[in-house]
């Protein structure tokens, strides 16, 4: 017998429980592109994770402090890096 899903989703390990796990897959994500000037932080490569301090902005009426970004794709230019990384 398949219990029901949770009617809050859980607070803990996205592993908890069917529902969270899927939940956490197939839910809407931020997918955020950037620019970076500061040459002290062009050894980013894909596939790091960044985290957002204070922005100063919401997107979707969410925070960005708090949330795990990964890197996706980079694009080098002369004096600038440009950045996409999506919400983990």
């Amino acid at each position: 017998m398949v219990s029901a899903p949770a009617a809050t989703p859980s607070t803990g390990n996205v592993n908890d429980d069917y529902y969270t796990y899927f939940d956490n897959i197939f839910s809407q994500k931020l997918i955020v592109s950037f620019s970076i000037v500061n040459q002290d932080f062009y050894d980013i490569d894909i596939g790091d994770f960044v985290a957002f301090g204070n922005v100063g902005t919401n997107a979707f009426g969410s925070s960005f402090s708090g949330k795990d970004f990964i890197v996706t794709s980079i694009n080098r230019k002369l004096g600038s890096l440009g950045v996409t990384v999506h919400e983990a």
